[in-house]
């Protein structure tokens, strides 16, 4: 697993765009090195445990998360890592379960991307319902759910928090999958301007200031006054 370069990270950010959070997250495993038929084979809790890693790999183990309390409306900021919220190891798959006769297993990062192309929630449920319990038609969909949460319980993360200021206690839900791309998204604009820059001052191609290692292309915008 290597890190991107400022051109792949780009490139990466022009071909998500079009797709939903599921089909981002096939799409950076599979930049990350990750077989697509693999990443699609993922329990969402092990998509979720590469994504940690995939990301620590490509901008350091630290995550920034931003929180807004809900109580005082104060905005707030705290640190952590995959370590510290038992994501830094590639979690095992369970064996399908047995709900009312019928094997019921994981969903799965590629269930997920297909329920995206469905147009609407009711169609995406349906599909993903015969995708993890084929024949389980008479299965509840409360008795599925809990099977489903059972079956993989690292598909949600919710992190404890507190507001500095007021001292709300909040759960908040952590997407590792979108936080990772809100980042890159971050990103791809400010290397375009860097390029933009680079490119009047110095007449540069596009490729050879996104080829530039990150220190030495901001020693040369300093230099051209950006």
């Amino acid at each position: 697993m290597r890190r991107w370069t400022a051109l792949e990270l780009i490139e990466i950010g022009e071909s998500g765009a079009s797709l939903g959070p599921a089909g981002r997250a096939l799409l950076l495993l599979e930049a990350g090195g990750m077989p697509r038929d693999a990443a699609e084979a993922l329990s969402l809790g092990q998509r979720d445990r590469a994504l940690f890693a995939l990301r620590a790999r490509q901008f350091g183990a630290r995550l920034e998360v931003g929180q807004r309390c809900p109580e005082c409306g104060a905005d707030y900021e705290f640190t952590l890592t995959a370590a510290d919220l038992g994501r830094d190891t590639p979690g095992e798959a369970a064996p399908p379960a047995t709900v009312e006769g019928v094997a019921v297993r994981a969903l799965t990062a590629g269930d997920l991307a297909l329920g995206e192309g469905q147009g609407d929630a009711e169609a995406a449920r349906a599909l993903l319902r015969r995708r993890v319990a084929p024949g389980g038609d008479a299965i509840g969909d409360a008795a599925l759910d809990a099977a489903l949460a059972a079956l993989d319980p690292d598909a949600e993360l919710a992190i404890a928090a507190r507001c500095p200021e007021c001292g709300q206690a909040a759960d908040i839900v952590f997407d590792i999958a979108a936080f990772f791309w809100d980042e890159i998204i971050l990103r791809v604009p400010r290397l375009l301007q860097q390029v933009a820059d680079l490119a009047r001052v110095n007449h540069w191609s596009e490729r050879d200031i996104l080829s530039l290692p990150p220190a030495r292309r901001r020693f040369y915008l300093t230099a051209a006054g950006a």
